[in-house]
C-alpha cells in the first residue's frame, strides 16, 4: 500500500498594512481606513487552491472592534493559494482596502483604540466575512504601536 501524503492546510493570517483617520482628530473627520494584506503559509509545492474572493457582495470582510462595531468593510479581489508561485511564508496573496464611506467614527472610539495600542503595545481587531472558495473567514489583526511585537494569529476557516 503506498504511503499517504497529506500536506497541512495552508495558514491564511490578516496583516494590518496601514490605518487612516485614527490618530487624534480635527473636528471634521469621516470613517477610519483600513488597508489590509492576506498572507499565507504552510503552502506546500504540491498546493493548488483554494481560490476565494472575487470583488462581488458575497466576497466581503468586515472590521470590528471592542463587542463586534464595525468599522470598516471592504471587497476581497480574487485570489488563488499555489505553491508554485512566490507564496513563501507570510507572502501577500491579496490586498483590499475596508472603509465605511459616509459614516464618521465617534471621538471616544478612537480614544479607546489609541489607548489600548499605547497602553498595550497594539489595539486588536477583528476581520470577518464570507468568502466565495473559503467559506466564513475570521481572523485577529494588531495596530501596532511602532514596530510589531509578537506574530498574528492565522486565521479560522
Amino acid at each position: 500500500m503506498p504511503a499517504i501524503h497529506h500536506d497541512p492546510k495552508p495558514r491564511l493570517f490578516m496583516r494590518l498594512v496601514e490605518a487612516q483617520g485614527l490618530a487624534p482628530s480635527v473636528p471634521e473627520v469621516g470613517s477610519p481606513v483600513f488597508d489590509l494584506a492576506v498572507e499565507v503559509d504552510q503552502v506546500s509545492e504540491s498546493t493548488r487552491g483554494p481560490c476565494a474572493g472575487g470583488g462581488d457582495d458575497d466576497a466581503m470582510l468586515r472590521v470590528s472592534y471592542y463587542h463586534g462595531i464595525i468599522l470598516a468593510w471592504g471587497r476581497v479581489p480574487r485570489f488563488c493559494i499555489d505553491g508554485r508561485g512566490p507564496q513563501g511564508a507570510g507572502a501577500s496573496v491579496a490586498t483590499l482596502v475596508a472603509t465605511a464611506d459616509g459614516s464618521v467614527l465617534r471621538e471616544e472610539l478612537r480614544n479607546m483604540i489609541r489607548a489600548e495600542a499605547r497602553l498595550l503595545g497594539r489595539a486588536e481587531f477583528d476581520v470577518e466575512g464570507s468568502l466565495p472558495g473559503l467559506g466564513h473567514l475570521r481572523c485577529k489583526t494588531y495596530l501596532f504601536q511602532g514596530e510589531p511585537t509578537e506574530p498574528l494569529p492565522p486565521c479560522a476557516w
